[in-house]
């Protein structure tokens, strides 16, 4: 989860992307998930946040 202490995480509707955050490291993370295999693939996409506990998809 490129980083330590993963506390939650979510998929994207439509389920290309998952989020997650890691508590001891203080990061977000996003993943690209693979349609047919289901394997993730990190982005590259982090950032630094306290204590990251829950994540939660925004839509605008």
């Amino acid at each position: 989860v490129q980083g330590a202490h993963p506390r939650h995480f979510a998929l994207i509707p439509g389920g290309r992307y998952l989020i997650a955050a890691n508590r001891d490291t203080n990061n977000i993370v996003t993943f690209q998930v693979d349609r047919e295999s289901g394997k993730l693939h990190y982005t590259g996409n982090s950032i630094e946040v306290s204590k990251p506990v829950c994540v939660q998809p925004f839509y605008l």
